[in-house]
């Protein structure tokens, strides 16, 4: 089961503490390890919760290093593949094999006890998807073997996208994370969460259309409708239902926004053509929708 995002926070001990807490608290949730910084003192935060059976966790903020080598090694986590994700900034991950400088957009997948360096420069974000290594071999039918992998930026597009929502589609965090590991391994609806995102992404450019976006996928149109149709979706109807679900949501939340400016922003060739669409979609015109949650 799923469970909500918790959110623990360094600032919230001690200056002089915080070290001891922060290996404290990987060592309850993640594995032990030992933790230094060159900072006055050490500012994180961590957010974890679970879906589709896998753990998810994001740390930001001051530098720092974590080194997990020798007695370190081992405990409850101990039989899991990690996928390190660098959202923003730079770091380095160090083991064995040599040292592999990160930087923002870069991934690498590792095993728990693999002994290991990573370090992370200021202002850096990270994100870790924790998979059992039971899941990895039995399910998806994958030895990662003990060495780090670094993985193609081509692969992790979706599951950047993915574990940026707050609320993802169950199986969707699992099936993100197999494609970025194996590409080649993974199902048909990789494709279509591949398709999908790189929709989201470009819902304000006035050039999105099925077509332009099958080409943006190396798709033709009709391939890019049959992946579409195995999800009970058409890209055209998605495209106006995602349109609309952001418009409404910033008119929602930013009062100032003109109706006619969020009609421009997201599409619309009017602001009569987007207040039908509105309509039709969520029984109310813009004006009234944004009343009636006032």
């Amino acid at each position: 089961m799923d469970s909500p995002t918790s959110e623990v926070r360094t600032d919230a001990v001690a200056p002089q503490d915080r070290v001891a807490f922060w290996e404290e608290f990987n060592a309850k949730t993640l594995f032990a390890l030992r933790c230094s910084t060159v900072a006055e003192s050490l500012d994180l935060v961590s957010r974890q919760r679970e879906a589709d059976g896998l753990r998810l966790r994001s740390i930001a903020g001051s530098p720092h290093v974590v080194d997990r080598t020798g007695p370190r090694l081992g405990g409850p986590h101990a039989s899991t593949l990690l996928l390190s994700v660098l959202h923003r900034g730079s770091g380095f991950f160090h083991s064995a094999t040599g040292t592999v400088s990160l930087r923002a957009g870069d991934a690498i997948a590792y095993p728990s006890d693999n002994a290991h360096v990573l370090g992370l420069d200021a202002g850096s974000a990270l994100g870790i998807v924790e998979v059992p290594l039971e899941r990895v071999r039995e399910e998806w039918g994958w030895d990662p073997g003990p060495q780090a992998t670094l993985l193609p930026s081509a692969s992790l597009a979706t599951l950047r996208g993915i574990l940026a929502s707050s609320t993802p589609e169950p199986g969707d965090v699992a099936e993100a994370t197999r494609a970025a590991l194996r590409p080649r391994s993974a199902s048909p609806r990789a494709g279509y969460l591949k398709a999908l995102n790189a929709l989201r992404v470009r819902l304000e450019d006035p050039d999105l259309t099925p077509a332009s976006l099958a080409a943006s996928q190396g798709l033709s149109e009709r391939a890019l409708y049959r992946l579409f149709a195995a999800q009970d979706q058409s890209p055209a109807q998605l495209i106006l239902s995602e349109r609309l679900d952001a418009a409404r949501e910033a008119l929602r939340r930013d009062p100032q926004l003109q109706i006619g400016e969020a009609s421009a922003r997201w599409g619309f060739s009017s602001s009569a053509h987007f207040a039908r669409a509105f309509r039709r979609r969520f029984g109310a015109s813009p004006t009234q929708d944004r009343l009636d949650t006032a």
